[in-house]
């Protein structure tokens, strides 16, 4: 990430361990600086671990990269995935293990490729996007 524009991707980890909280911290303590990322993540899961840990971090879905750096001020950008089985902090689920091992992917692939954050045409999107089925309303799914 460079204070030039861009904004890292931040996998889930673990759905049920400290990572989203680590994540909605960080949040927290970089949003008026001109650093950016953005999670890979149920947004869901997200605002409800905000709001049980009485934070105040509002969740703006995003479907591409490039929409990170504009929401961040405002609110966590979160690229939707869907996970399976109902989160139990401390308690991990096998169901949701591919759709951790599917945030790690989209995150390598779209670090690999350069899909950028700015505001530029890049053209691996499409790419990317045929894979992984990146939709705002449904998260992602794996491409055939």
């Amino acid at each position: 990430m460079s204070k030039a524009g861009q904004s890292i991707v931040v996998t889930m980890g673990e759905p049920a361990g400290i990572g989203t909280e680590i994540t909605l911290g960080a949040w927290l303590r970089l949003r008026e600086t001109d650093w950016a990322f953005y999670l890979l993540h149920d947004p869901s899961h997200v605002s409800e671990l905000a709001r049980a840990l009485s934070l105040r971090v509002p969740v703006k879905v995003i479907a591409h990269p490039r929409e990170a750096r504009a929401a961040f001020r405002e609110a966590l950008p979160v690229m939707p995935i869907s996970l399976p089985a109902p989160i139990r902090m401390g308690e991990p689920d096998s169901r949701n293990a591919a759709s951790v091992i599917d945030a790690i992917r989209l995150a390598v692939e779209l670090t690999a490729t350069g899909v950028r954050s700015r505001d530029e045409p890049d053209p691996e999107v499409g790419s990317v996007r045929k894979r992984f089925s990146v939709s705002r309303t449904h998260g992602i799914s794996r491409g055939t």
